[in-house]
């Protein structure tokens, strides 16, 4: 028998007008002023989601700056209504959306944390019972009796997530505030947020750490432009969105105009040791030559070549660029050219790389291969060094 999602949303979008949603009265005269077509056009920061969240699942929203994930979360915590579609959420649902959110600046932290809790519909003898486990888990107990104006941003969010995760929520939604903790406090978090998903609990969580949402979370949601781009399995989810990034990254999503003639084609792309043959499977401190045979059908001035080496998880492992580490032609003429790269050792982990390649001229692209050829890498034991930018690497360039 199917179980009803916790949350349903179906349909959901969010519009704002993008004069009146300015930030202040000032900053709206000057759009409403300079912009004066701007009055009534609408901007959405979400459309078009439809989702179906299970009790006791853990769920990340992964994307880029501006592409609707807090919006959603709003609108998925009641703080917000939608503009369209529908939001259903059943429970108890305690947001943790932003620092200080909730929090009167003149009571003391002994008395935001009464206020706190009581807004998420603990009792005051239930605040009571768990007042010293909040403290002790906030870590800032000697300044309880102080206004909480005078609490640093690290401050507000320890005590607002030890707060969140004692009022008992069957819904958690968590933005981006962990990222304002240092590094021992947002492992204590992650170890919390674990805790609420064992005891059956449902977390929503934004994060830009991809790791931690491919490794914490059972689905994934990845919005772009405020449109959903992939929804599924973590895994899935996350190496998609890592190879977009990458690819973005590195200039591979750009389309060339079939019209125009490439600069350059290449004829081959190969991997061999030095004075070995062509493999494609080296051991950790091996010597590795990339070597690229292509033709150029016009003049490539001031030609340089660009080799970024990637992980199978899509994080970047090394790069180079062969100007600036030696001599080079000034051109390449029309015709045959080879390239070779060559590293005296490679220290990488054992895993599996992509290597792709770019030909400039003048610093502007003229020929793109993304994942041009595939590492295997065979090493001992994990390494601490993995990467490729920091080794001494020579190019040569015949014609």
């Amino acid at each position: 028998m199917a179980v009803d999602p916790i949350i349903r949303l179906r349909g959901v979008g969010k519009a704002y007008d993008l004069v009146t949603a300015a930030g202040n009265m000032f900053t709206r005269y000057v759009l409403s002023r300079a912009h004066h077509a701007l009055r009534g056009e609408e901007f959405w920061a979400v459309r078009g989601v439809d989702l179906d969240i299970r009790a006791g699942e853990m769920v990340g929203i992964i994307g880029p700056n501006g592409s609707g994930k807090s919006t959603l979360l709003r609108l998925i915590a009641g703080i917000s209504e939608p503009s369209e579609g529908t939001v259903e959420v059943h429970g108890r649902i305690v947001p943790m959306l932003e620092v200080g959110v909730g929090f009167h600046e003149e009571l003391t932290g002994y008395e935001n944390v009464f206020l706190h809790a009581s807004v998420f519909g603990l009792t005051r003898r239930q605040i009571e019972d768990r007042l010293r486990s909040i403290v002790g888990f906030s870590e800032i107990g000697e300044f309880m009796e102080m206004p909480i104006k005078h609490f640093s941003t690290g401050m507000r969010t320890r005590l607002g997530f030890a707060v969140a995760i004692h009022c008992d929520p069957d819904v958690l939604v968590v933005d981006e505030v962990l990222a304002v903790g240092d590094g021992p406090f947002q492992l204590k978090c992650v170890a919390a947020l674990m805790g609420l998903h064992r005891r059956g609990a449902t977390v929503l969580f934004v994060t830009h750490n991809i790791r931690h949402a491919r490794t914490l979370c059972e689905r994934i949601l990845w919005l772009d432009h405020g449109r959903p781009v992939a929804w599924g399995p973590s895994e899935e989810v996350a190496l998609a969105y890592r190879r977009a990034v990458c690819d973005e990254a590195l200039g591979f999503t750009s389309t060339a105009d079939p019209a125009v003639e490439p600069a350059a084609t290449v004829d081959d792309v190969r991997l061999t040791a030095p004075g070995g043959g062509v493999r494609d499977l080296f051991r950790h401190g091996d010597p590795l030559e990339i070597t690229l045979r292509g033709t150029a059908h016009a003049s490539i001035d001031a030609p340089d070549l660009r080799i970024t080496v990637v992980r199978d998880d899509y994080e970047l492992a090394g790069a180079a660029m062969a100007r600036g580490s030696g001599p080079l032609p000034d051109r390449i003429a029309p015709g045959p050219f080879t390239w070779t790269a060559h590293w005296p050792e490679i220290f990488l982990n054992t895993g599996t790389y992509e290597i792709s390649l770019t030909l400039l001229s003048h610093s502007e692209p003229v020929l793109r291969l993304p994942q041009a050829a595939r590492l295997r890498v065979e090493a001992p034991q994990m390494v601490d060094a993995e990467t490729l930018a920091d080794l001494p690497c020579t190019f040569s360039l015949r014609t």
